[in-house]
């Protein structure tokens, strides 16, 4: 894993971390990851911690739509 991609993980984790459920748009708003970066950084979070994901509030902006917490 390249320097920046474990840097977007570890900032991605700690967005989740408090158990807030988030859409895509409001994790690269909170973390600076770009959008079309964060889905990646996501699948390889999932291959060592439990991330849940379904349609939803969001926590942030409180839209309806696919969100993903840490479970």
């Amino acid at each position: 894993m390249r320097s920046r991609d474990a840097a977007d993980a570890g900032l991605i984790s700690a967005t989740l971390a408090d158990g807030a459920a988030l859409c895509l748009e409001c994790i690269a708003k909170k973390t600076g990851v770009p959008i079309d970066h964060v889905e990646a950084v996501l699948a390889r979070i999932g291959k060592t911690l439990r991330i849940g994901s379904g349609r939803g509030l969001c926590s942030a902006c409180l839209a309806g739509r696919t969100v993903v917490r840490l479970v």
